[in-house]
């Protein structure tokens, strides 16, 4: 049955790509036009107009996709429904947003506490980190996801959606055009089917939300050539208020010079985990971020995020925040006013400083309660400890590691229980793989 499910929905995003080709400029609300499609000037400043809207259109995007409707006519809705009740319960301000990025080593994951009391996450990292994910979410009073989008079906985006999504209820999910045949795809399109969740198309123009001041619209891919994943990627724009957020999984040069929409911004996911290959300088210029993060794994063998990126950034006098210098990056917004748990990272690669605001120390303090984890020894030497917690980063290092050498004392804890850690939510350091 799996098999056989996962394959219909895989065949039905496939059939519908295959008609968005032969339908271009045939249908009204296209949300790819002849005029966007074939636009080389890449940034102007009209807005992609909205196409559709969840929670009126129950799902039917703009390209003509329909995923309440199964391949046999059945409806999803009516054959799978989701476990249990929306009773996410949140400590936000009734005006407050706030957008984390978790620390998911080399890969992305967003998740994103809306003002409306709704969720979103873009992207769940490496299958590993799937815990992580879910308990990062859980801590913060939730148990619905109302938007899941897939950026792109690399395994460091998508490696951990299979899992997430089984854990949660969840309403909607955007998909990009472009598909795959690996395991974990199609492991993600399993669980999606059986979370009776509305599925999307993210192509320009498709519209994720919209309420009152608040929305989220997808901004690319423009083109419909998806045979480069990367360049594949849902970029979307989150507008609260005055504020502007701009996520753009691993978009490449290539897929930056198609946006046809405003891309000012004031925070900038930067694309590809800082790779050279993103954020050009045309493009960086457009989107003029006041703020930029870059999700990436400390040491990765990719040498993320590369020196020209980090130099372009620093040029253009952007903040820098990074996940493998200062762990999970919080953002809270009221429409007006942006502020962060931690001060930007130095330009140049060294990190400014790994200690954490008290917003950071309060979140991860009430998620790593445990008999098995003690404070800072008083009387006894650190090192008679088999294994060494950053509280920051969530990460478990041998006491010998050279990373411990680096972390703030305040942000160490202390354990011989790796068991105990892990279950805590704590995932291995790469570097000393306890």
């Amino acid at each position: 049955m799996y098999s056989v499910r996962s394959d219909i929905l895989r065949k039905k995003i496939t059939a519908v790509l295959t008609a968005l080709v032969m339908l271009t400029g045939c249908t009204a609300n296209a949300p790819v036009s002849s005029e966007n499609a074939s636009s080389s000037s890449g940034f102007s400043s009209e807005s992609a107009s909205s196409s559709s809207d969840f929670s009126s259109e129950n799902a039917s995007s703009s390209s003509g996709f329909s995923s309440e409707v199964s391949a046999d006519g059945s409806s999803y809705g009516e054959t799978q429904s989701v476990t249990g009740e929306n009773d996410n319960v949140n400590n936000l301000d009734s005006d407050e947003m706030k957008v984390h990025f978790i620390d998911v080593g080399q890969g992305d994951s967003i998740f994103i506490e809306l003002p409306n009391t709704k969720t979103m996450l873009i992207d769940a990292a490496e299958n590993e980190y799937a815990d992580r994910i879910t308990n990062y979410i859980y801590s913060c009073g939730y148990n619905t996801l109302d938007y899941v989008v897939a950026t792109h079906p690399h395994s460091d985006h998508i490696g951990g959606m299979a899992d997430v999504i089984g854990a949660f209820n969840v309403e909607n999910v955007i998909l990009s055009p472009a598909t795959h045949t690996t395991k974990t795809y199609t492991n993600m399109l399993k669980a999606i089917d059986d979370s009776g969740a509305k599925v999307k198309i993210g192509v320009a123009g498709t519209e994720i939300f919209s309420d009152g001041d608040l929305s989220a619209v997808v901004i690319a891919p423009v083109t419909e050539d998806y045979s480069d994943l990367n360049n594949s990627s849902v970029m979307v724009m989150l507008t609260y208020g005055s504020r502007k957020f701009l996520f753009t999984g691993d978009a490449e040069n290539s897929e930056e010079n198609t946006i046809t929409a405003d891309i000012d911004c004031d925070v900038l996911k930067v694309g590809h985990h800082g790779s050279s290959t993103s954020t050009s300088s045309a493009f960086l210029t457009a989107a003029s971020p006041e703020y930029a993060v870059i999700s990436c794994g400390m040491g990765n063998s990719y040498g993320h995020p590369h020196i020209e990126t980090l130099d372009r950034l620093k040029g253009a006098g952007v903040k820098i925040y990074r996940t493998d210098l200062q762990g999970d990056i919080i953002m809270t917004c009221d429409g007006e006013r942006i502020t962060v748990n931690a001060e930007p990272s130095a330009a140049d690669g060294a990190s400014s400083g790994e200690s954490k605001s008290e917003t950071t120390k309060a979140t991860t303090t009430t998620k790593v309660t445990t008999t098995t984890v003690t404070e800072k020894p008083v009387e006894e030497n650190p090192v008679s400890y088999s294994y060494v917690l950053n509280t920051n980063t969530m990460k478990i290092h041998r006491a010998g590691c050279s990373s411990v050498s680096r972390m703030s004392e305040e942000n160490k804890g202390y354990t011989n229980d790796y068991d105990g850690a892990i279950a805590q939510g704590y995932v291995p350091c790469k570097r000393c793989k306890p």
